[in-house]
């Protein structure tokens, strides 16, 4: 082989492994630019912008994303981010399948880290889970996972938690707001030291909202089988949610 042509194939070669930036600069991430950086969970290691370019379809048990890094946002610009677990609804519970391992987009003590706009389904752990401070998850589609949505420390916000197996939004030391929550196993919501403004949870298999040390006010909550409130120890409502069309 003669030089030119190896260093021809060595550029090549480090052109395919080179994210991809949209022009605004940020970062594509899409299944190819996943299998180019070594599959699942596609790790995010430095702080900036990243946007997905298209559907992602994870194996079964494992994350979708990992996010490495402070000061991240992950925009899903509409796409799905999707695993094999699958959940049904009874009236009575939440049966699902599949591995009850896999997070659709994980992060643990990272800060400023944004997830937004789009749908993570079919992950048997959870379908986003982020541990810090300064977190945003706003405008995301969690549906068929063990959990929905998990925060702590953070804003969620028009988001949508459905058909999971446990709850559709667990968040702590949060504002949870403008959300819907339907048909989850466990509780719509489950807050500690939140405050819960605005939200509808319907169908729950138990409670619509189980608050500890939170404030909720102006929510509606319909038919959730064994209740649509339950105060887990200092909870105080603002009198001006709707239980099943009575205020509570």
């Amino acid at each position: 082989m003669t030089k030119v042509m190896s260093m021809f194939l060595a550029g090549v070669a480090l052109l395919l492994s080179a994210p991809a930036f949209a022009i605004d600069g940020q970062v594509l991430i899409n299944q190819s630019t996943v299998m180019a950086a070594g599959g699942f969970p596609y790790k995010i290691t430095q702080s900036g912008s990243y946007k997905l370019s298209g559907n992602l379809v994870v194996p079964a048990g494992t994350d979708g994303i990992d996010i490495l890094a402070d000061n991240v946002t992950l925009d899903l610009n509409g796409f799905n981010i999707g695993s094999t677990y699958s959940c049904t609804y009874d009236n009575t519970s939440v049966p699902c399948t599949g591995s009850t391992s896999g997070t659709g987009v994980y992060s643990v003590e990272h800060y400023n880290v944004s997830v937004t706009d789009g749908s993570i389904t079919g992950f048997g752990s959870a379908g986003v889970d982020l541990y810090g401070s300064g977190e945003i998850i706003e405008g995301v589609r969690a549906s068929q996972n063990g959990e929905g949505i998990v925060l702590d420390g953070g804003l969620v916000r028009h988001c949508t938690g459905n058909l999971n197996r446990r709850d559709g939004i667990d968040a702590a030391a949060a504002v949870v707001q403008d959300n819907e929550t339907d048909e989850n196993g466990i509780w719509g919501i489950d807050v500690v030291d939140a405050t819960v403004t605005g939200n509808e949870a319907d169908g729950n298999v138990q409670y619509g909202l189980g608050a500890a040390r939170s404030v909720y006010g102006g929510n509606l909550f319909w038919a959730n089988r064994l209740g649509d409130v339950q105060n887990e120890g200092g909870a105080i409502s603002q009198s001006n949610n709707s239980c099943s069309a009575t205020l509570c």
